[in-house]
């Protein structure tokens, strides 16, 4: 929560962002600009349709790793840890025999709540595909070990941020 403050406070009132509109931007960002020094596949985004709204995990080639909300929140520039780092590689790697099973796309919609949608960034295109969470997590459908890596990140993003959490403060220079 407190990236997104920092993001929507220290401006006027009238120029701060809500939590919401910080989250689309950042989840347009990664899904409409493609790095131009990438020649395979590049990112895995993977959108989670929740009952109060939309998590969405991120790995990117450039080393990027993310969490965040669109209720406000989220845990960013984790890619460089060790877990993070080893894992979204492993993710990254992977994505391309998943991509037959998804659809190209140039829009971007959300899930619907109880399902997970995934965005594959290519070479050439992104794919997409949405599918309800249970059937992915019940190892039913050809995306199930996508979903899996993708929770493995997950968990190792959910690592690094209880990690930092625990480390004590430095003083306030203030």
């Amino acid at each position: 929560m407190a990236f997104f403050k920092k993001l929507i406070s220290g401006k006027p009132p009238a120029e701060r962002k809500s939590p919401a509109e910080v989250y689309a931007g950042l989840r347009n960002r990664i899904l409409t600009k493609r790095p131009p020094t990438f020649t395979g596949f590049w990112g895995v985004v993977m959108d989670m349709g929740m009952p109060n709204g939309i998590a969405t995990m991120i790995a990117v080639a450039d080393g990027t790793v993310s969490m965040y909300t669109s209720a406000g929140g989220g845990i960013i520039g984790v890619g460089p840890h060790e877990g993070p780092k080893r894992v979204a590689s492993d993710l990254l790697q992977a994505a391309p025999e998943f991509s037959s099973h998804c659809e190209p796309t140039t829009v971007f919609p959300l899930p619907k709540t109880g399902n997970i949608r995934f965005y594959l960034m290519g070479p050439e295109k992104i794919v997409t595909k949405e599918v309800n969470a249970q059937e992915l997590s019940g190892g039913r459908h050809e995306l199930s070990p996508l979903f899996s890596k993708c929770n493995a990140l997950l968990t190792e993003i959910r690592l690094v941020d209880q990690k930092q959490r625990a480390m004590p403060k430095p003083p306030s220079t203030i």
